[in-house]
């Protein structure tokens, strides 16, 4: 959470603050919030104090009589202007880690074809954007719709969490739990694992269907936002599409290989066909030779005279 440091903005806004000091009937005392003296002469005739809020945070106070409550008002609102200009500045860095962390992500999934590889890939990727105890995604088989394979980061008891994730391959929504522990579908089976206290899960999909489920997942007291939603979904959205790719070259690694061995099995076959066939046809040609007939009227004559 992005604070405001009183100390900091005097420093800052030093110009401002003489020209308001100098236009004071009287000398004011600037304390921070734990009265620390930040700047005028400690005065025991001076009892009034003003403070100097941002929001509902109290940043310090203003002791002094006169326009003391007027110069607390201006501090204050130089003080809510340096918070804006602040949370500005966080959210536009937050913004380029996002689109460099997207960005460095898409290049990782297109150098692999490797489903173990993309997974692990997208995985680790998630914990640098969205604070984690473990993160997983769960594929279906194609035609069951059935949990087929896991892949995660730390192995946290996952089965706890089998009814979410099949609420979500349910609808192909998104969802957010910070109280798993007292929601009706938390199964967990054995007090000796550690429980899950937050929860974020969201589908993979894409054109031909959903074809997994991605979580994220604390053991410790946290709250996720709408915002960790949207992080989670956009990663989902790519991961999903690479992971398909991966799967179908999958597919087609597997099919070419069935293919190699039936062919391996036919060429076999049909080496036994020739071979037997070859033995016939030298049959044939042994059985077809002056020779082999001389032998045979020769043993047809010894039967006779035996007989």
């Amino acid at each position: 959470m992005v604070q405001v440091n009183l100390k900091r903005v005097l420093k800052k806004s030093g110009d401002t603050i003489a020209v308001l000091l100098s236009t004071l009937s009287v000398p004011v005392q600037i304390h921070d919030a734990v009265g620390t003296l930040l700047a005028g002469q400690p005065n025991p005739a001076q009892t009034e104090k003003y403070p100097v809020s941002v929001g509902e945070k109290l940043i310090g106070w203003i002791i002094g009589s006169g326009d003391a409550e007027i110069f607390a008002t201006v501090l204050a609102h130089l003080c809510e202007r340096e918070l804006e200009l602040k949370t500005l500045a966080d959210e536009v860095l937050d913004q380029y880690r996002e689109i460099n962390l997207f960005y460095n992500l898409s290049e990782k999934l297109t150098a692999s074809l490797d489903i173990t590889i993309v997974c692990q890939t997208v995985l680790t990727e998630v914990r640098k954007l969205i604070p984690t105890t473990d993160a997983s995604i769960l594929l279906t088989d194609s035609v069951t719709k059935a949990a087929d394979s896991t892949f995660s980061l730390n192995n946290v008891n996952h089965t706890a969490i089998q009814h979410f994730t099949t609420s979500v391959l349910a609808t192909a929504k998104g969802e957010i739990i910070n109280e798993v522990t007292t929601d009706a579908r938390y199964n967990l089976s054995s007090t000796d694992l550690q429980p899950i206290n937050a929860l974020i899960t969201v589908p993979l999909k894409t054109e031909q269907g959903v074809i997994g489920v991605m979580n994220v997942i604390h053991c410790q007291s946290i709250h996720y936002t709408a915002q960790h939603l949207k992080l989670l979904s956009t990663v989902a959205s790519q991961a999903a599409q690479a992971i398909a790719n991966a799967q179908f070259h999958q597919q087609q690694v597997q099919e070419a290989k069935a293919r190699e061995e039936k062919l391996q099995q036919q060429l076999q076959e049909l080496r036994l066909e020739v071979s037997a066939a070859k033995r016939s046809r030298q049959v044939v040609e042994i059985t077809e030779t002056e020779y082999f007939q001389q032998l045979q009227q020769r043993a047809g004559q010894l039967r006779r005279n035996r007989q």
